[in-house]
């Protein structure tokens, strides 16, 4: 081989290498903020969770009230929060 052709190749393989450390760097930083959002954003998702269920258990508790005791006899017997109101006029925080 001739001397200009080496030093293109060892050239070449600088670049090749350089290229590659970089792509790889930034994928590896683009995981781990990836996974900093999605923590985040589960975080965010779960104190949402905790604040709507107590809601969400007033509405299927008297969906399941309405099922089990129909819609009038609810209101007979003083079943609060059956009967009287459709779950979807409960008020939602």
């Amino acid at each position: 081989m001739t001397q200009p052709f080496e030093v293109a190749l060892i050239y070449l393989a600088g670049v090749v290498i350089t290229v590659l450390v970089a792509f790889l760097t930034s994928k590896r930083q683009s995981i781990i903020e990836l996974h900093k959002v999605l923590a985040s954003f589960n975080a965010k998702l779960y104190e949402k969770r905790l604040l709507v269920y107590p809601d969400l258990y007033k509405i299927i508790s008297a969906l399941i009230k309405i099922i089990r005791f129909g819609p009038t006899s609810a209101i007979q017997y003083g079943r609060k929060g059956a009967g009287h109101r459709h779950p979807s006029q409960i008020r939602r925080g």
